[in-house]
């Protein structure tokens, strides 16, 4: 098979050191490194020694690693992402970057979309602090310099389009994303975007094959300004990072769950998205599975009551666009079908970003709000946080 590589994205960075300090509050110990290399000294290029300086010197990346090796090191406190076993200041830091087991935590496509920094607060683990943070993205950014110059994975990009803001949900205006520049000539991505505070909500995301189909490797949205010498903005979370939609010719498919909330996307910018794979349908692949809950139980015992109580007038069918955003029509007749549903509105890592809590925040600008009751709202996040804490828990 031959990837659409038409163009690379260009590597992105926080805009400004307020970013950094947002991303450390946020930030914590975990995530997997993919690209960068070790190499002797003597035979560093330029691009090498920077990634290696921002590896080893006194608070660097190393030194801000410390209070994650304390878990990470080891095999049995580490739930199997002990990625920093072995590593010292001069020596494994090659491990990191191969680390794939069980699950990556470095993206050097989107640095700070790292999990390295992205994971939060978890197990007992505080978050990084903001300095830590700070040298951990300054050395990943430098290993992604030089992934891109020595077999970085290339992504294709989107034209950026504008984005208009539905108003009226009886009106609804589809915004779309074409791919015939990446090859496909009538394939599609589609959404609605929904006017939540000032961040960017798209609800309906759908990936439409056209004559051709559509196979989707890693789709990472980004915030485009309309100043052309700003930096483009990543998911700051790529959330897509493992979505790999495979949609038959003039099918469509939601992508993960159809909606998401991007509270760094001013409203006002453009929207683009970059793939590492773009091509035809595939039909000898495996579809990819999907999603289930791993703690049905405490879905229907906690969350199902909440949900029911508060979200079905309008999830439940009888708004179509509120449906279409997020369908709950399933509640009560179909708890595991519905609980797919709901999966891909919950943040395991970080919890109170869940869009099934951000949405209905007073004040967010969601249709329902609990009436503008700070402790209905917060009665309702304690009520349903444990089955997400069951979701994060299970094997």
């Amino acid at each position: 098979m031959l990837n659409t590589l038409l163009r690379s994205l260009p590597m992105v960075r926080l805009r400004a050191a307020v970013s950094l300090v947002a991303l450390g509050a946020a930030a914590s110990c975990t995530g997997t490194i993919q690209g960068g290399g070790g190499v002797d000294a003597a035979e560093e290029t330029p691009a090498q020694r920077a990634a290696r300086e921002a590896w080893e010197n006194p608070n660097g990346a190393f030194d801000s690693l410390q209070y994650c090796a304390s878990c990470h090191a080891a095999t049995a406190s580490s739930g199997g992402y002990d990625y920093l076993a072995g590593v010292t200041r001069t020596a494994g830091r090659q491990s990191i970057l191969e680390f794939n087991a069980p699950g990556a935590v470095t993206n050097m496509n989107a640095p700070a979309s790292s999990r390295l920094l992205s994971k939060g607060e978890h197990n007992g683990a505080r978050a990084l602090m903001s300095n830590e943070a700070s040298a951990i993205l300054t050395w990943l950014e430098a290993e992604a310099v030089v992934a891109g110059g020595g077999g970085g994975v290339t992504l294709v990009v989107t034209e950026p389009i504008n984005v208009t803001i539905t108003t009226d949900p009886l009106n609804p205006i589809t915004n779309t994303i074409p791919l015939a520049s990446l090859g496909l000539a009538d394939a599609t991505i589609t959404f609605l975007a929904q006017p939540i505070s000032s961040y960017l909500y798209l609800t309906q995301l759908k990936v439409n094959g056209g004559s051709t189909g559509a196979h989707l490797v890693h789709p990472l949205f980004a915030s485009v300004p309309a100043d052309p010498e700003a930096d483009v903005i990543p998911d700051s979370i790529d959330r897509f990072f493992n979505a790999d939609p495979n949609v038959e010719p003039n099918m469509s498919a939601s992508l993960s769950g159809g909606a998401a909330g991007f509270a760094d996307f001013p409203p006002t910018n453009k929207l683009q998205i970059s793939f590492e794979l773009v091509e035809e349908y595939q039909p000898d692949d495996e579809p990819p599975p999907t999603g289930q809950c791993k703690a049905l139980t405490s879905f229907v015992s906690v969350a199902k009551p909440q949900l029911q109580n508060n979200c079905t007038s309008c999830h439940g069918g009888g708004n179509g666009s509120a449906t279409g955003a997020l369908d709950m029509s399933m509640l009560g007749t179909n708890d595991a079908a519905a609980c797919a549903q709901i999966l891909n509105q919950i943040d395991t890592v970080n919890i109170n970003q869940s869009q099934i809590f951000l949405s209905p925040t007073p004040g967010s600008g969601h249709p329902f709000t609990f009436g503008g009751n700070m402790t209905n709202f917060n009665n309702y996040r304690t009520a349903v946080t444990p089955w997400i804490e069951a979701e994060r828990d299970a094997p």
